[in-house]
């Protein structure tokens, strides 16, 4: 697949345009089979890596088809975390240290119902769709980080 090591030079007018675009979209689960089209934490940070460094990285593409298989993802932070670790290291994007994080880098980040999501950075905030829009929540609730670029 080949290491996300490049970000643009504009990588932050592109991430904040894309930011502007779905600041206003709601986590979107079709059921009783997920779509491809449908949208939430995991296309986010793709289609977020996508405009930081013009490579599309679609890691969390699929990663659950139904609401089973999304049921078996989130309901064990053991499992999401471990996931979440073999699909950074398949599109080779490094595990760093959280407070070396840097806008545009991908978080793992503990929910308010004690669940794990991904988000990406954004300043001392990271953002993640939620049911009536991109949520932020303080990078005090990242678990881990990964870095693009």
């Amino acid at each position: 697949m080949g290491r996300v090591t490049t970000r643009y030079p504009d990588w932050e007018y592109r991430l904040g345009c894309f930011i502007e675009s779905v600041k206003d979209r709601p986590r979107v689960l079709s059921r009783p089979l997920i779509k491809p089209s449908d949208w939430d934490c995991g296309r986010f940070v793709c289609e977020s890596i996508l405009r930081i460094t013009g490579r599309p990285v679609y890691i969390f593409a699929h990663c659950y088809q139904s609401w089973r298989g999304l049921i078996l993802l989130l309901g064990d932070n053991d499992y999401f975390d471990q996931y979440v670790r073999e699909r950074m290291a398949e599109a080779e994007i490094p595990e760093i240290p959280v407070e070396d994080s840097r806008k545009g880098d991908v978080l793992v980040v503990k929910t308010p119902f004690g669940k794990r999501g991904v988000a990406i950075r954004m300043g001392e905030m990271c953002a993640a769709p939620g049911d009536t829009g991109l949520e932020y929540a303080p990078v005090s609730m990242a678990l881990t980080a990964y870095q693009i670029g």
